[in-house]
């Protein structure tokens, strides 16, 4: 989705500039940005983290709320699966910037044998 993610919902940002970005599609001669979200932890357990944040504005009295949660793992059958939240909910600096939204995606791996894996993700936005 173009929701602005939450930082702690990205594990690496990566640059490329010039003709090297074509093989992202014929547009990007100029280069792109590819925001890669977390992946789905290998290790043994449940891994979480969540978090908000609150901003309040000195200049036209507007606050803004942000979310943040993380949860995944992967079983011992080597199927993986992470749950990704990022959310905001207030109204900005100035008026008519409110912002509402809340961006939700899971995402599954299933490890076939050493060198296959099956992924998918879905996505929701509003």
């Amino acid at each position: 989705s173009f929701a602005p993610t939450s930082l702690s919902n990205i594990e690496s940002i990566d640059v490329v500039r010039g003709g090297g970005a074509v093989r992202y599609g014929p547009q990007n001669v100029g280069g792109i940005i590819n925001f890669s979200t977390r992946a789905i932890p290998t290790g043994t357990g449940l891994h979480g983290e969540a978090g908000v944040r609150y901003t309040a504005y000195d200049h036209g009295g507007g606050d803004s709320t942000q979310y943040n949660a993380f949860l995944g793992g992967t079983g011992d059958n080597g199927l993986g699966a992470a749950l990704l939240y990022s959310g905001q909910d207030g109204r900005g600096w100035r008026q008519g910037s409110d912002d509402r939204f809340n961006d939700l995606a899971l995402k599954f791996a299933y490890a076939i044998d050493g060198q296959q894996e099956l992924r998918a993700k879905l996505s929701y936005y509003d």
